[in-house]
């Protein structure tokens, strides 16, 4: 592929307009930002780009780059401006927490955890607050308890209190709330009973209908567990079945990205129809009839899939490339990709934030720019060869451009992807394509003409497989951290990289081997820094952990008898971020514990931690006797406070209620507001440094 600058002129757009974007969400804060002042300046800033061109540019060719450094900067002011409005457009409404709110709303999706739970996404109407019907827009997300069948499209009301999503009480938690923000979302609710008023049908419903009627269908066909989850994940986008087993087998084995629908599988639809659609000519109405049967087809399988962002993505990327086909141009992917990029991010800045959205596009530039380069060094003359050899390169490519985003949201390298990927990819185009055939047949017929049987025993050889990696020696590496500018610089490097790579400038070279040789040296310098650390960490868990840190080493004292997986993973990924290589977990079912980091016993009616000489004093029954030579006193459970502390604990001593006390504890609230507490359940974790 030729690498021709001025022949990418979506690229030189999306560039700034991705800087654009990204100061608009860490430098700039929109509320403060005066709208019309800020479109008064860029409609100036056109004037005179218009007149400085026209009158000085236009007659002095060598310095009209100095005319693209300008457009380039209005791009970015655009983007602002288009973020900032935005995010005006789709700011959080005001809903009040206090009350319990009857509300109208529509279904816009459903996911089904298990028999009698659901997880409905509602698209609010209209709110009854102070006697009125208030219309509201937003969208929220309902935990419903109850066996109603409830579907996409359904016009709903029930009574509620709503919450805001909150904050990660840990450090290194996955963020949630932000995760709902990116999509608008600023409020969930916990429900058991709804009232169904209406249905109204739309393409979204009948497409959600679809995806049930296919669910029922392939467990009829005898296709169940962990089978019907890979199998709902690869056709459908739903990856709610897959328990965190199967997951973290698929993610040792590099094998993940097969089970997110993505381009991947848009691909897959797309090489199959047009194989079956190969009897059409070159004639032009043949040609456009192609072009159009291939759309639709594509779009139908997105529609099918959800819309899920990762296949919209995929979709507009594969119908510039019709259309380019269609209109007998010559197309560059990149530029196709900067469209679709483009497009998307006008649709929604906020995808930009996605981790799916950051991956896709990484993987697709990877292969494309990387694999025409590598794959003529290992070409043989065997063309059987060459497609193992060409499966081989396009999952290293894929790999290697996605390798510092997947380190960064996931801590795990796998080792042996390359040999996954072997029969992965294979075994994906193998159910995807035949998950496509089954879909048409069952929805069409009614019936799987023994198709269902096939695809089930190829989903178990791809499980069986996938199990057999997981399995193998050093599958992965994990717990790797890295900061978020070793990250940047990281993607700088292989940006000379391919620099070298087209253009041969040795210079490149150096600087991408220099830039990582920075990273490293970073990366080794917080973690000597880390050598010299000493803390307790107190967490805000169901259970009561804590962690006495020294150095790269730490002690995790957990105060109760069980640990549960999620909290205990909480814990790891904290000691990990900060570079911690060995952990040693002590639950507490003894009566004295002697740990080179920290010494534990049990006195009376209460029990003692010392660490570092801080003294921690644990009270968990009303009759518990204080120390008044502790550091820190860690009240565990929901007792009479008053009578306990309100007068017996010293100014100097620091008060930590567990997380176990529940913030709505009106005792545990008044008396935080005349003594100073850490409430872990509402503040989160703290920690000491020593």
């Amino acid at each position: 592929m030729s690498f021709n600058w001025n022949q990418l002129p979506l690229v030189r757009v999306l560039i700034p307009f991705i800087i654009g974007l990204l100061l608009a969400r860490f430098w700039i804060d929109f509320n403060t930002v005066e709208l019309n002042s800020l479109i008064g300046f860029i409609a100036f800033s056109f004037i005179v780009l218009f007149l400085i061109d026209k009158f000085y540019f236009s007659k002095k060719w060598n310095s009209r780059f100095l005319f693209g450094v300008l457009i380039q900067l209005l791009i970015i002011g655009l983007a602002v401006l288009y973020s900032i409005q935005n995010q005006k457009i789709n700011k959080q409404p005001y809903i009040s927490q206090d009350d319990e709110l009857i509300w109208l709303a529509k279904v816009v999706d459903v996911q089904e955890k298990a028999r009698t739970k659901q997880t409905l996404l509602i698209e609010l109407s209209h709110v009854y607050n102070d006697s009125t019907w208030k219309e509201l827009k937003s969208e929220v997300i309902i935990y419903f308890s109850d066996s109603s069948k409830i579907s996409v499209g359904d016009v709903i009301a029930g009574s509620s209190y709503f919450k805001e999503f909150s904050e990660p009480l840990n450090p290194a938690q996955f963020n949630f709330k932000q995760y709902n923000f990116n999509k608008y979302r600023y409020y969930f609710a916990f429900e058991d009973r709804v009232t169904i008023l209406d249905h109204k049908q739309s393409v979204n419903s009948l497409a959600a209908a679809s995806r049930v009627k296919l669910e029922e269908g392939f467990v009829q066909m005898g296709i169940q567990n962990d089978e019907l989850a890979v199998l709902k994940a690869l056709t459908l986008g739903d990856k709610s079945e897959i328990n965190p087993d199967l997951r973290s087998k698929f993610a040792e084995a590099g094998a993940m990205h097969i089970l997110a629908v993505s381009g991947l599988h848009v691909g897959i639809i797309f090489l199959i129809l047009s194989q079956i659609l190969n009897f059409l000519g070159n004639r032009n109405f043949q040609r456009w009839l192609k072009a159009l049967l291939l759309l639709i087809g594509i779009w139908a399988f997105a529609l099918l899939t959800g819309f899920s962002p990762s296949v919209q993505r995929a979709s507009w990327m594969f119908s510039f490339i019709i259309l380019a086909t269609a209109l007998k141009r010559d197309t560059n992917v990149i530029n196709s990709l900067a469209a679709s990029a483009l497009l998307l991010l006008l649709i929604d800045p906020n995808v930009l934030f996605e981790v799916g959205f950051q991956l896709s596009y990484s993987a697709v530039l990877g292969i494309v720019l990387i694999y025409p380069k590598l794959f003529p060094l290992f070409k043989t003359e065997n063309k059987w060869i060459n497609k193992v050899i060409g499966l081989f390169v396009v999952s290293f490519a894929a790999q290697l451009a996605t390798m510092p985003l997947s380190i960064y949201y996931f801590h795990q390298f796998p080792n042996w992807f390359l040999i996954t990927n072997l029969f992965a990819i294979p075994l994906a185009f193998v159910i995807v394509s035949g998950g496509f055939i089954l879909s048409i047949v069952w929805l069409l017929i009614g019936n799987d003409f023994y198709l269902g049987t096939i695809l089930n025993k190829t989903l178990q050889f791809l499980n069986y497989l996938v199990d057999l990696s997981a399995l193998l020696p050093y599958s992965a590496i994990t717990g790797i951290w890295f900061q978020p500018i070793s990250i940047l610089l990281f993607y700088v490097s292989a940006v000379f990289f391919i620099i070298f790579l087209y253009f041969n400038r040795k210079g490149a070279l150096l600087v991408c081997l220099s830039l990582i040789f920075v990273v490293f040296t970073f990366e080794l310098t917080l973690d000597y820094k880390q050598l010299h650390k000493k803390k307790i960490v107190f967490y805000a868990l169901k259970a009561d952990v804590i962690s006495v840190v020294n150095g790269i080493e730490a002690a995790v004292f957990i105060n109760d008898s069980l640990l549960d997986y999620y909290d205990q993973l909480t814990v790891e990924q904290h000691l990990q971020s900060v570079g911690i290589t060995k952990i040693s977990w002590i639950f507490n079912d003894l009566d004295s514990i002697n740990h080179r980091l920290f010494n534990y016993r049990r006195i009376s009616d209460f029990k003692e931690l010392r660490a570092f000489n801080h003294r921690i004093n644990f009270i968990e029954n009303i009759n518990g006797l204080i120390d008044l030579n502790a550091n820190t006193v860690f009240l565990q459970k929901d007792i009479p406070i008053n009578e306990l502390l309100i007068d017996k604990i010293p100014p100097n001593i620091k008060l930590v209620f567990s997380s176990k006390i529940p913030t709505w504890s009106k005792k545990h609230l008044e008396f935080s507001d005349e003594f100073p507490v850490q409430f872990l359940s509402s503040d989160g974790y703290f920690e000491l440094s020593f």
